[in-house]
């Protein structure tokens, strides 16, 4: 019998962070599987451009135009269509990457309405940093319709045992299976060619690749650099701006006197962004919080070492030696950039490329088998998959 599951997401902008790539990922991997039927429901704004599925993807994709002006912070539009689809369709199960919003307090309602459980991926939403950012709207919302809402979800996803327990802190006892998000490794002859054909340069690059918004710890980043200014080495921040973040970087930068050593270049996409991989030597993600940090396995999977924080989940960095796991404070990440940049490029390229072992682990069809497990239990019972936590 063919399992029809309807996944709900805000945004698929190819500037809105990682969910819109894992997301749709996700439902590409889940609709190779054998009895699943997925549809993607999402809105898009005016002028956007949406991460495509795979060109050979069986999802269907059901985007809505957002409402203009004052209507479109309440989101009408994706309220209405995902009201249609749960009424008219009547899927197994409806999962969810996102709450807080309108669209989100919509979704559980109809699925309350209609005995259709609900899958929650909160993607990072339920971090303590997440949740003291915007404080005031949250605790509007949380009293409003929010606690409520989480209190009726089925089964929550998370993509990492921390926040396993940020959901066990706020008191949901609902099953959370952990699954990791997912990464595509990119070819290693195809890598290696791009990287030969790199004209020669005295000077290594760290990279920083994700959203430039006040959660990525960007300006701690730069205080480090500042200080350790090292000899040979060049800092990118590659990354759409967020909340006009990207203009506080440039005072600290200025402030810093950092502009001839650290360069902010914006949004890339495509073979732009598989350049700047190749390209660098270290990669830094200084988060504060991260449910998963996708772009830390796209870094290894490029056999590069990495260096974040204790705000992400990736202690594997430290048990694989292909990176550094440091507190989210200007000296920790001072001490572990003295480290990195001080070593001989041999040896910091022999770390990375004990990255790439790791990242394989992150296979897009394990991580599709084990949702469509995880479905499988909800709706079916018998024994419960061991990454599924009930207590």
């Amino acid at each position: 019998m063919t399992m029809r599951v309807l996944h709900c997401l805000e945004s698929l902008s190819a500037v809105s962070g990682g969910p819109s790539r894992t997301v749709t990922a996700l439902c590409d991997a889940l609709a190779g599987e054998a009895g699943l039927d997925i549809t993607l429901c999402s809105q898009l704004m005016p002028g956007e451009v949406s991460v495509k599925s795979a060109p050979d993807s069986r999802v269907t994709r059901r985007l809505v135009a957002a409402d203009a002006g004052l209507r479109r912070r309440f989101g009408g539009s994706l309220s209405r269509l995902t009201g249609q689809i749960i009424t008219s369709e009547k899927p197994a199960i409806v999962h969810d990457h996102g709450l807080w919003t309108p669209p989100h307090h919509a979704i559980t309602a109809l699925c309350r309405k209609n005995s259709i459980p609900v899958v929650l991926h909160p993607r990072g939403m339920l971090e303590p940093w997440a949740l003291g950012f915007h404080v005031w709207r949250k605790k509007i919302a949380w009293h409003a319709y929010a606690r409520r809402d989480l209190s009726a979800v089925a089964l929550f996803m998370a993509t990492a045992e921390q926040e396993v327990a940020s959901i066990r802190r706020l008191g949901f006892r609902q099953p959370i299976a952990c699954i990791p998000n997912g990464v595509f490794l990119p070819d290693a002859v195809a890598v290696e060619r791009l990287r030969v054909a790199l004209p020669p340069s005295s000077t290594r690059t760290a990279l920083f690749l994700s959203r430039i918004h006040p959660i990525k710890g960007l300006l701690n980043l730069l205080d480090a650099w500042a200080r350790l200014r090292p000899a040979g080495w060049r800092l990118i921040l590659a990354g759409p701006d967020e909340a006009g973040h990207a203009l506080t970087v440039r005072e600290r930068m200025s402030a810093l006197s950092l502009e001839n050593d650290v360069s902010l270049i914006g949004e890339v996409e495509g073979e732009e962004k598989s350049r700047l991989f190749v390209e660098a030597s270290l990669f830094i993600l200084p988060s504060f919080s991260e449910n998963f940090g996708v772009v830390v396995a796209e870094a290894l999977s490029y056999s590069l070492p990495v260096i974040t924080t204790t705000g992400t989940p990736w202690r594997e960095l430290t048990e694989y030696d292909c990176g550094w796991w440091v507190a989210p404070e200007v000296d920790a990440l001072t001490e572990s950039l003295h480290q990195a940049c001080a070593m001989p490029v041999a040896e910091l390229q022999q770390i990375g490329e004990r990255g790439r072992t790791l990242a394989a682990q992150y296979d897009w069809q394990n991580i599709a088998h084990q949702t469509v497990a995880a479905y499988r239990w909800l709706l079916y019972g018998g024994d419960k998959p061991d990454f599924i936590y009930t207590d």
